[in-house]
């Protein structure tokens, strides 16, 4: 059989055999009369064939797994690699369940990555890559803190720029996966693979754009575990996310020639990982510090995920005074999105405006108050929010139509309210002694009603 494999292409060989193809290759891999390149040909042509689960089956019941795994140790490059490529196919069989033949895989491929030859370590992360494709292979890795290590270690032992950048993308890769399980997040909080990822995010110029996805994806991840999180934070995540989010949105360099779809799962996954790392207390001064530009040019993307992550990002920084009064002023002239990112929330934070002699940011903070009065629940903080009443009062004195005019329409709003707003307003006017003009425009009815009323 040897000599017809070496004569044919593999077409006329698969002509030949039909449905037992997989079989006769099957054999052949374990015959003593095979030289070391019909037999890494042998393994080529078997690869290609791989492409339907059904074949896939045929290989694994043949224990083709076996045999290549037994080849990932011949002293030919040629064989090692495409053995190699072998069992990276038949890991995707979705029913592959082998417990023995699955330690056989990982020993073979834990091998693999010592080999001398880089396009022989490829191969074996190739295998780990589509293990980690699963959850269940996922967790099979992280169960392997010893592999692991010797994976994470390729990236953390020696300076990045010593790293090709086809291992770099194949590790990255692998670590991508095995963080989407918690279990795994936290089995490469202990691998130090932060800083090396965060690395590849500071000089995301350096790398194409499936590398820099793959770092985030990691960074994301590991914000799913505490240590992990926190770890990002204390080696400048927050700000290293968002300076690559700028150049993300402002398409630098290796950002130009992205397709649209990886665009915007770039900025996704950078958004999602300031968001995440944003519930942590040290990383909301840092958020506020770097991210104005960023996350608020994402509040104005089409994409709803990233425009929602911006907005959580934006407001879990904002849990401090200092932090809202910054998006906020950048936002103001932009009333919608103040009330659909803050809501009441930004009331505080609007009032200083309403102090300053600044025409046109005074009538911004009122534009946006007239509309938060227009719901009770916004209604309730504006009167309860410390000398707003009396500062809208003020304004009344103000020489500026507008200004008077979007109070009025602020106090006439709330007044609609009930009973309880219509005494606390009237009763803030009667203090600041505005005109009875104004009060009636305001009010509904004169002062002296007003007074007898409410016992002014």
């Amino acid at each position: 059989m040897p000599h017809l494999f070496r004569s044919y292409l593999i077409e006329q060989v698969h002509r030949a055999f039909g449905n037992r193809v997989i079989p006769k290759y099957a054999e052949l891999l374990i015959s003593d009369d095979l030289t070391d390149e019909d037999r890494a040909r042998a393994l080529e042509e078997l690869h290609d064939l791989l492409s339907s689960q059904e074949r896939k089956f045929q290989a694994v019941d043949r224990e083709v797994m076996f045999a290549c795994t037994d080849l990932t140790e011949s002293k030919a490059v040629t064989v090692r690699i495409n053995a190699a490529r072998v069992i990276s196919s038949l890991v995707l069989y979705e029913n592959y369940v082998d417990e023995l033949s699955t330690d056989a895989m990982l020993r073979a491929a834990t091998t693999l990555l010592s080999d001398g030859e880089e396009d022989a370590v490829l191969a074996g992360c190739s295998i780990f890559h589509n293990l980690t494709i699963s959850n269940e292979g996922s967790l099979s890795l992280a169960s392997r803190m010893e592999t692991l290590t010797q994976i994470t270690s390729m990236i953390n032992s020696q300076p990045l720029k010593l790293v090709s950048e086809s291992l770099l993308d194949a590790i990255l890769g692998i670590l991508a996966n095995v963080t989407r399980i918690y279990e795994g997040a936290k089995a490469c909080a202990e691998c130090a693979i932060t800083v090396p990822v965060l690395t590849v995010l500071k000089k995301c110029t350096l790398y194409d754009a499936k590398t820099v996805h793959a770092a985030t994806l990691i960074i994301l991840n590991a914000a799913t575990h505490d240590h992990g999180k926190r770890m990002a934070i204390r080696q400048d995540g927050v700000e290293i996310c968002l300076r690559t989010l700028t150049k993300v949105l402002q398409a630098e360099s290796t950002f130009q020639k992205c397709e649209p779809a990886m665009h915007n799962e770039l900025t996704r996954c950078l958004v999602s990982a300031v968001m995440a790392l944003s519930t942590v207390e040290e990383a909301k001064p840092r958020i506020v510090e770097f991210g104005i530009e960023p996350l608020v040019t994402c509040l104005h993307h089409k994409d709803t995920k990233i425009k929602r992550n911006a907005m959580i990002a934006i407001n879990s920084a904002c849990e401090s005074p200092q932090g809202i009064a910054v998006f906020t002023d950048k936002l103001l002239a932009e009333r919608d999105l103040v009330i659909e990112v803050f809501g009441a929330k930004c009331i505080p934070a609007l009032l200083r405006h309403l102090q300053t002699i600044d025409e046109d940011s005074t009538v911004q903070v009122l534009d946006i108050l007239v509309e938060l009065c227009r719901t009770e629940d916004e209604a309730k903080e504006v009167v309860q929010c410390l000398h707003l009443l009396d500062t809208l009062a003020e304004l009344l004195l103000n020489e500026t139509k507008d200004i008077r005019n979007h109070v009025v329409s602020t106090f006439q709003l709330l007044r609609e309210h009930g009973e309880t707003y219509v005494r606390r307003i009237g009763k803030k006017l009667h203090k600041h002694g505005v005109s009875s003009g104004d009060f009636e425009l305001i009010m509904g009815i004169e002062i002296s009603t007003f007074e007898s009323t409410y016992g002014c």
